[in-house]
């Protein structure tokens, strides 16, 4: 499950762009919508929401109220990367 964020948010679409390409591979995805940012954490914390993993806007953090949270990676570089890692060169 991946905390996204409400319908609004940019973070909802691409939480279902993931779902779709997870699908792709045979896993299955659910996409829960949130409150936002802190609410994401809240849920990443409490192991009775179901969520492993979220999008959390940057600047966040402090609302953990714990240091097992990790980052994986940071959605704006990816989005906006311009190698093609696919290539050789």
């Amino acid at each position: 499950r991946i905390a996204t964020g409400g319908l609004t948010i940019a973070y909802y679409s691409f939480g279902n762009l993931y779902r779709e390409i997870l699908a792709q591979q045979g896993i299955t995805l659910e996409v829960k919508q949130s409150a936002g940012s802190v609410a994401d954490i809240g849920m990443l914390e409490d192991s009775s929401s179901g969520v492993d993993v979220a999008f959390v806007q940057g600047g966040t953090a402090d609302a953990a109220k714990t240091d097992d949270l990790v980052a994986l990676a940071s959605l704006f570089g990816s989005l906006h990367a311009k190698k093609d890692w696919s290539s050789t060169d």
